[in-house]
């Protein structure tokens, strides 16, 4: 389909700032998410969910439903340790449903260089801009995409 501005829309939107249903996600069919709990704060329903390995947490504005704000926490690796083969495959099919970009072995280096706090901008394929940021400062990874 071509839009006004000429763009071509994108057949598989990606799932910020969607109002699409994250249970019945390509990302949850494929990751077996299994949903934990909701809470509502200050105009903000939080939904967490478990993974195979660790929890997801996705915000949605209250008044329009749209997810704004998606989190990935696992395990960090030890050492000089890269993530295991399951947590890439998570991680990648996670930035690919929310942001339309996988998982990257420099995203990954970046990541886990010590306790820096890593983070990068950029833009959906439908447009909207996002932080994607990366914080192994403790134990466990924390992988946020945000939109902004």
């Amino acid at each position: 389909m071509l839009l006004a501005s000429g763009a071509v829309a994108q057949s598989n939107p990606t799932l910020l700032m969607s109002k699409a249903s994250v249970n019945e996600s390509g990302f949850c069919k494929r990751q077996g998410c299994e949903y934990l709990s909701t809470m509502s704060r200050d105009g903000v329903k939080l939904y967490d969910y478990g993974l195979a390995r660790g929890t997801m947490s996705v915000r949605r504005r209250a008044a329009t439903s749209q997810i704004f704000l998606a989190k990935v926490t696992t395990f960090t690796p030890t050492g000089n340790a890269q993530f295991s083969s399951t947590e890439k495959r998570i991680l990648n099919d996670f930035l690919k449903s929310f942001i339309g970009t996988g998982w990257t072995a420099s995203m990954e280096k970046a990541c886990l260089q010590g306790s820096k706090n890593w983070n990068k901008v950029g833009r959906t394929p439908d447009g909207v801009k996002y932080s994607l940021s990366c914080d192994t400062r403790t134990a466990l990874a924390d992988i946020t995409i945000k939109a902004i």
